[in-house]
């Protein structure tokens, strides 16, 4: 019968995982400071293998769940690359502009690389720069790779489509993902504390709330799972719940 090994070090924690029949060489040879714990399936060997495990008093023990400071940090590192996705989608939507020729299409603007490592907004503005003499490719590029007849005030009509376009520039994706950094480092409440309406806090639970104005008792209890639209009487402060931390992390949109 197939056995089945945690190896752990000095400190209990699973470094590796062994499926098979341990011989008695290789337990001999096993590295200093390195233990085995024989588990009893495979299922449960592999479960390790997601990290945080660790061997205490000869019991394999899964890792501590995450706070709610790691979980709102976790939301904050995933709404920041979900943001940085939006934005290149924004900034990279293709313009629809009709030809002399009577021909609509659309073409790259942005960062979109075109050719030569150039993207299609500054090698647009390259050429349209150098002036009607020096366009003579008399073709520009459109999103499926044809080429489109293009006049030189064709390219400047072009131009002029992407100027009227409305994007978003890089302070609007600051904005956001400031926003989001903002909710994961709300303060907890102070004992004795005057707030001014609006100032939002966050409780051990990870929660949020907002103060109406006055000044905090000496302490308070948060409800582990507020209900929405749920309050809570603090000194002469009134605490409205706003949601997780995670919630609104999540919540804040393009």
């Amino acid at each position: 019968m197939t056995q089945y090994y945690v190896v752990y070090d000095s400190t209990g924690a699973v470094v590796t995982r062994y499926d098979g029949d341990i011989n008695a060489t290789l337990i001999a040879n096993l590295p200093a400071g390195l233990s085995l714990l024989e588990v009893s399936t495979q299922a449960e060997m592999l479960q390790t293998c997601s990290g945080g495990w660790t061997v205490v008093g000869g019991v394999l023990t899964p890792p501590p769940a995450p706070t709610p400071a790691q979980l709102a940090a976790q939301a904050v590192q995933a709404k920041t690359g979900a943001l940085h996705a939006a934005y290149q989608t924004a900034i990279n939507t293709p313009v629809s502009f009709k030809n002399a020729a009577g021909v609509t299409s659309t073409y790259s603007f942005g960062s979109t690389l075109t050719s030569g490592g150039s993207n299609a907004q500054s090698l647009l503005v390259q050429i349209l720069a150098a002036g009607s003499a020096a366009w003579t490719a008399g073709v520009w590029f459109d999103t499926n790779g044809d080429a489109q007849t293009m006049t030189f005030a064709d390219l400047q009509g072009l131009s002029a489509a992407i100027e009227a376009m409305e994007t978003p520039d890089e302070q609007h994706l600051m904005a956001k993902i400031a926003s989001a950094q903002a909710i994961r480092d709300l303060p907890s409440r102070g004992a004795s504390t005057t707030y001014t309406a609006g100032q939002q806090i966050v409780d051990s639970n990870g929660n949020a709330w907002t103060a109406t104005a006055g000044t905090t008792g000496v302490t308070c209890t948060f409800p582990a799972s507020p209900a929405a639209g749920a309050t809570k009487t603090d000194g002469t402060v009134t605490w409205a719940f706003a949601g997780s931390q995670v919630a609104l992390v999540e919540g804040v949109s393009w």
